[in-house]
């Protein structure tokens, strides 16, 4: 799942967790691990405060036991892209050059 991160300054970034890999029980194990140990260090503050600890913990544990891969800032499609839709638009496209023509 991604989650939108700023990183020094304005620049906005997507970092995608191996979610996948909590299926093993070793990763799992990991995990929870670390965001015990994470979580055990105390909440105190205000709501905002204890909720920006709360998911600065989830966000390191899940970068410590699942691994993080970034991706880049250039057009990626949805989802649900998939080959058929490529197709019919490549269609659409060649049907407009010609009626361009």
């Amino acid at each position: 799942m991604p989650e939108q991160q700023q990183s020094q300054g304005t620049q906005n970034h997507e970092v995608w967790y191996n979610i996948e890999s909590l299926e093993h029980p070793s990763v799992k194990a990991l995990y929870r691990k670390r965001l015990d140990e994470k979580l055990g260090d105390g909440l105190s503050g205000t709501t905002e405060e204890q909720y920006q600890f709360i998911k600065d913990c989830i966000h390191s544990a899940a970068k410590e036991a699942l691994g993080v891969h970034k991706t880049s800032n250039k057009y990626q499609h949805p989802y649900w892209w998939d080959e058929e839709i490529e197709d019919e638009i490549n269609l659409k496209r060649q049907k407009h050059l010609i009626f361009l023509r």
